[in-house]
């Protein structure tokens, strides 16, 4: 269904079907696919060259990604394998993160821009983008959380702008 939605040139159904069966785990053609949609919707911008850029800047920068509020990645870009299960750890954060969104609206404390999780291996640094994406740093613990948190804000202006289009 979600490639004949496609093929009518409805990608948001389409992107909807791939989001709800990329909740199963196993179902890696479906989060494939929902990428590659998310991708060409965003008018070609290359998100990985974004993404290692903000790793590269970052002292201590274990990864780096751009995340829907579904938990499903965008793009995703590690400095190098580590102990902890990075790619995981991020989508179990947007749910924390889209939390932390809705109580600060229920609670009129206003918007959220941005938030941070600190434990004892990673820091992640997570900026809220629009209402469907945030882009999260991870760190680790001697890394450099204001340097973070300047590459995302620097980085979010053009991330918002390739989300738009």
């Amino acid at each position: 269904m979600a490639e004949l939605y496609l093929s009518q040139g409805h990608p948001e159904r389409a992107r909807a079907i791939y989001a709800h069966l990329a909740t199963d785990p196993t179902n890696v053609r479906a989060r494939e696919r929902l990428a590659e949609i998310d991708r060409q919707s965003s008018g070609g911008t290359d998100f990985k060259a974004l993404l290692q850029k903000i790793v590269e800047s970052v002292d201590g920068a274990l990864a780096c990604s751009l995340m829907g509020f579904d938990g499903i990645a965008v793009e995703h870009v590690e400095a190098a394998p580590g102990a902890v299960d990075l790619q995981t750890m991020l989508i179990e954060y947007s749910s924390i993160v889209k939390q932390i969104r809705a109580a600060a609206r229920s609670l009129a404390a206003g918007e959220t821009s941005e938030v941070s999780i600190r434990t004892e291996k990673v820091t992640a640094v997570a900026r809220l983008l629009t209402d469907s994406y945030f882009a999260v740093v991870a760190l680790s613990p001697e890394g450099n959380v204001g340097k973070a948190r300047y590459a995302l804000r620097v980085g979010a202006a053009e991330m918002v702008r390739a989300l738009a289009t």
